[in-house]
């Protein structure tokens, strides 16, 4: 990668091939008032990596959730049609399905071995998006993982014992659990699991995903449950404030 000069002129010629072999150099001009991530390498490498434990899986399956045949376009990449997509993302549905256990966490490798809680939301998350993106969806895995997410919290959250700053490992284990719940409530209606409160035609009485951080009503949740939720999950109001602009700076990227 090399940053120009905003004012310098830009040539691509055979001088940005030196000490490369030439056969091999794929090279794009982008102007941009963004860093010049790859992304379009870093999807395609998601799609290709040869394993499959559970995250290797969800990220596999986030790739092919992401390079639609327009997105690949846009970027560059090869992608996918639209047939290998599909069974691409059947394939990590049914895979993520035979590793989770029988509490609703994800095993490593499928065989109930390792558990890791870090799984969990990241793979609820991508449950959610592959729905939202048309994909049939296994519900009750879905559902097994947004539970266990829901206990965790209501339970003070995973302790993490044993490994270096385990309180900041909690704290951000339950921001993101408390950000996957909220995130679920923009999909559909899904009730606290220690709440019976369903009043659909009152919703905000209810105990709902995205009401727990500042508006939950459920009496089962202790404020324990609701304190790093509000710490965590911003306020309307200050999501709602303007980002500051951003300066051009052209650049070139080799790869």
């Amino acid at each position: 990668m090399r940053t120009l000069d905003p004012l310098a002129a830009v040539s691509l010629d055979g001088t940005l091939m030196d000490g490369l072999m030439s056969e091999s150099v794929n090279a794009r001009l982008l102007v941009s008032p963004l860093p010049p991530i790859p992304f379009a390498s870093a999807l395609q490498g998601a799609l290709n990596y040869p394993y499959g434990c559970a995250e290797q899986t969800t990220s596999k399956g986030y790739a092919a959730l992401i390079l639609d045949q327009a997105t690949s376009s846009m970027l560059g990449a090869d992608g996918l049609d639209a047939k290998t997509r599909r069974e691409r993302m059947e394939g990590a549905f049914g895979r993520l399905a035979s590793m989770q256990v029988a509490n609703g966490n994800f095993s490593m490798w499928g065989d109930d071995g390792y558990v890791n809680p870090w799984l969990t939301p990241y793979i609820a998350e991508f449950l959610l998006d592959a729905k939202d993106g048309g994909f049939a969806v296994p519900d009750n895995v879905l559902q097994k993982a947004l539970n266990r997410l829901s206990e965790d919290l209501l339970s003070g959250g995973n302790q993490f014992y044993g490994q270096e700053k385990r309180e900041s490992l909690k704290f951000a284990n339950q921001a993101y659990s408390g950000y996957v719940l909220a995130a679920s409530t923009a999909r559909r209606w899904v009730p606290c699991a220690r709440c019976t409160t369903t009043n659909a035609a009152r919703p905000w009485v209810a105990c709902r995903w995205c009401t727990w951080a500042w508006r939950c009503r459920c009496r089962a949740m202790p404020s324990a449950a609701r304190r790093p939720l509000r710490r965590a999950l911003p306020s309307p109001a200050a999501s709602a404030r303007p980002t500051s602009a951003t300066t051009a700076v052209p650049f070139v990227m080799m790869r």
